[in-house]
């Protein structure tokens, strides 16, 4: 039962609706950030997100970047009037509550923190609920049917210690086969990412040298 339940769930709502057309846009989305559009685009949070948004206040005059050592600093400017996003604003107020510049390191790591943990506040607020479908509802009720199945184990001809130690062992191995595999799937993406970057690249170098 727990498993048809499952294939049901997975035929209505786990697979992705068709795209359909796709139609280019040659201009950035109105009302939308670099880090909105990273955001959506990988329906998450990841470190790019912050980056985007750091560029794109420097782009538009708040801020300076400096690369100095290896450690790179974000200085304020003085009068800046570039009127930045929601999101890019709640950066600002983190980055430089202690002073008009910051170094990108260890010791800085609160504010660095607050400020990314307040950009990811704010898109998920934003965003999550108008352009993600999470299926949560689907989601507790297979959770709470699996506990209630784990729970007849131990009715089903096992001592309670050994049903118990079975359940929680397949559970971790499920878990850990799962990661495993969303990390081999990624690495391998990365690889042909990289390898058609590089196809041009390398016809570009032959034909210099041939």
């Amino acid at each position: 039962m727990l498993l048809a339940y499952y294939i049901l769930v997975w035929n209505a709502v786990g697979k992705d609706p068709d795209k359909g057309v796709i139609m280019p846009l040659y201009t950035p989305p109105e009302n939308l950030s670099p880090a909105a559009m990273r955001f959506i685009a990988e329906m998450g949070y990841d470190d790019k997100v912050f980056a985007a948004a750091v560029i794109d206040m420097a782009v538009k005059g708040h801020l300076t970047i400096s690369d100095k050592d290896d450690k790179y600093t974000l200085a304020k400017k003085d009068g800046a009037t570039a009127k930045l996003s929601p999101d890019e604003q709640r950066i600002a107020s983190h980055l430089f509550r202690s002073g008009k510049s910051i170094v990108l390191e260890r010791r800085n790591h609160s504010n660095i923190a607050a400020a990314k943990n307040a950009l990811k506040t704010s898109l998920a607020f934003t965003f999550e609920k108008a352009h993600f479908i999470s299926n949560r509802k689907a989601f507790i009720t297979g959770v709470v049917l699996s506990a209630l199945v784990w729970r007849r184990v131990p009715y089903l001809g096992f001592n309670q210690g050994e049903a118990a130690f079975l359940c929680l062992w397949l559970t971790l191995w499920s878990i850990g086969v799962v990661f495993l595999a969303t990390l081999v799937v990624k690495l391998w993406m990365q690889v042909f990412s990289g390898a058609r970057s590089l196809g041009p690249r390398w016809g570009a170098s032959v034909r210099r040298f041939s």
